[in-house]
């Protein structure tokens, strides 16, 4: 009995203070993706960069809670999610937007979508419907609006968007009056500037930065 004490104690220390690799899986889209557990918590790590988990959970909470004022937030009712992942932003969702209706959320890789179901709360979200493809293409098929549009369209660091401003343009198309379009971008040289941002844009914008991220809030 003290030995299987000791087992359980030093596995959980183990667990606790020492990152430990639960998960590999290849993807197509994204090559191999990990899963870690450190600190008691699980995160996603593709190509070196946290792709999902607590961390990133809290950045985006910040960024809408400083980006939408309470106004703001009461009022959506249809969010979609552009590089939905694993689902780490739909708990924050679920806290900040108490009367939200519907979610949609899309995903280029399904192995993402599989690992947010295995590791994650993914399979136990409500009001979410999940779509796999590429995320211009599903827009450009939408056929209806969204009072919030989140774009965290990201392989590793590289955002996945090529034609940014026809995208920014077909996003306009799917946001209602009044809506948003919140944008990440990630910024880990620190090379970006707010000005930079807005002149990428080429539209007003309110601008939110949180860590390495800058979120644009169209």
């Amino acid at each position: 009995m003290i030995f299987d004490f000791w087992i359980l104690t030093f596995e959980f220390v183990l667990d606790w203070f020492i990152p430990q690799t639960i998960d590999l899986v290849d993807s197509k889209i994204n090559g191999r993706i990990k899963v870690v557990k450190e600190f008691g918590h699980v995160s996603v790590v593709v190509d070196g960069y946290q792709q999902s988990g607590d961390m990133i959970e809290k950045i985006w909470r910040k960024a809408l809670t400083e980006g939408l004022i309470n106004n703001q937030r009461s009022q959506v009712k249809k969010i979609l999610i552009l590089g939905l992942g694993t689902g780490t932003v739909l708990p924050v969702l679920s806290d900040l937007f108490v009367n939200t209706q519907k979610i949609i959320g899309v995903e280029i890789d399904e192995e993402m979508i599989k690992i947010g179901k295995k590791h994650f709360s993914l399979n136990k979200t409500e009001k979410l419907e999940i779509e796999i493809g590429d995320a211009a293409k599903v827009v450009s098929k939408i056929n209806e609006k969204f009072d919030l549009i989140l774009v965290d369209t990201y392989k590793g660091n590289i955002f996945s968007v090529t034609e940014f401003m026809p995208f920014l343009q077909t996003l306009e198309k799917v946001k209602i009056s009044g809506g948003a379009i919140v944008i990440n971008f990630l910024d880990f040289k620190s090379n970006l500037t707010e000005a930079q941002l807005l002149h990428l844009l080429e539209k007003p914008a309110k601008i939110v930065k949180v860590e390495y991220n800058w979120f644009a809030f169209v």
